[in-house]
């Protein structure tokens, strides 16, 4: 069974020379679930050096690197994973996670942005959907 979510929030945080992008699901003002990507800092974790950083819910639910492919169009987010990512991110028996979007069109560009030209900056594991 793939992880699916909701998101209707956004936060895209600028960090020293990267972005933090936040999408979380809020239900009465509550954050209830979300994803978080980073491009990898330099002061990292040990062993992390250019992997892309990956939260689901919770930090001890995280990865570095296992993202083998993302897939961003206007309704939805879509990332295949490795075995190893799926497993450190607590999903049991899927390796993919599904987003699907209640933002604004105008959030879902700067999500492509901060996306395209930072977090994915010089990486082929993002597919960009016309329209976009």
């Amino acid at each position: 069974m793939n992880f699916s979510m909701e998101c209707n929030s956004l936060s895209i945080t600028a960090l020293e020379d990267s972005f933090a992008v936040c999408l979380g699901s809020m239900e009465e003002d509550e954050l209830v679930e979300y994803v978080m990507l980073q491009a990898p800092l330099e002061d990292e974790a040990p062993n992390s050096a250019g992997l892309l950083y990956i939260e689901l819910n919770d930090q001890s639910c995280s990865s570095y690197g296992g993202i083998l492919k993302c897939t961003l169009t206007l309704e939805s987010l879509h990332f295949v994973l490795s075995e190893a990512a799926a497993t450190e991110l607590g999903m049991e028996n899927s390796n993919e996670l599904n987003i699907k979007f209640g933002i604004t069109e105008e959030q879902v560009e700067e999500l492509t942005f901060a996306l395209n030209e930072v977090v994915f900056e010089g990486r082929d594991t993002l597919e960009v959907q016309q329209g976009l």
